[in-house]
């Protein structure tokens, strides 16, 4: 309930700026992260490997089940009466949970926009794509089947691998929410 208020408030909360929007999106990834990792503990809890909840199930059933059920709460108030100090255990730290772990480049502006700077000076050293205008760049970098297949070199690969990268991770970087994988299968 707690992860699901959180969620619920973000939600709510009304964005006036892309940094805004981004910061929002990576808290709720982040409630969601932690919403599966609870349930990931509870499904542990469930699958009962060391039988333990067998045993608590055995002790409520049969003739003795009120018998059973006065005696644990007998032990459970004297250990509270033995140890008054000790608080409940507190639920998930939800401000740890809100902090943005995404990073962006001074150019980037919070993920408003892309950094292509580096890219552009590694195709004008590339004799495939040869110098360009920065603005002409734009328009064409994502054109790469111009390029013909024997023209295509070891530096010209890794070009296009770092350009595929900083691509999806700034893509990550800006939309936490999209599931990456779905949409790189498209």
């Amino acid at each position: 309930e707690t992860y699901e208020k959180a969620i619920a408030t973000q939600l709510d909360a009304k964005v006036k700026t892309n940094k805004q929007e981004v910061w929002r999106q990576h808290h709720i990834a982040n409630l969601l992260e932690g919403v599966a990792e609870r349930s990931k503990e509870v499904v542990a809890v469930t699958k009962d490997e060391d039988g333990s909840l067998k045993e608590e199930l055995e002790a409520m059933k049969g003739r003795n089940a009120f018998g059973s059920f006065y005696e644990s709460l007998r032990e459970t108030k004297e250990y509270h009466l033995r140890f008054p100090n000790i608080s409940a255990a507190a639920g998930p730290n939800l401000e740890a949970m809100m902090e943005c772990k995404a990073q962006f480049s001074g150019p980037e502006m919070f993920g408003k926009y892309l950094d292509l700077v580096p890219f552009h000076e590694r195709s004008c050293n590339l004799k495939q794509l040869g110098r360009t205008e920065y603005v002409e760049f734009l328009g064409k970098f994502t054109d790469l089947a111009k390029v013909p297949r024997g023209q295509k070199t070891g530096a010209y690969a890794s070009y296009v691998v770092d350009l595929y990268e900083y691509l999806t991770n700034f893509f990550a970087r800006t939309q936490p929410l999209v599931d990456m994988a779905e949409v790189l299968a498209e």
